[in-house]
């Protein structure tokens, strides 16, 4: 169960992880253009 919880974080973490570098990309190219 611990195994399991520890994947489901991880996985959350690298979904948090590419969200937030996707919207910086998206502010910085309305910022630019």
């Amino acid at each position: 169960m611990y195994g399991n919880l520890n994947k489901h974080l991880s996985m959350l973490v690298h979904i948090g992880t590419f969200f937030v570098s996707a919207a910086m990309i998206y502010l910085v190219q309305v910022k630019l253009f």
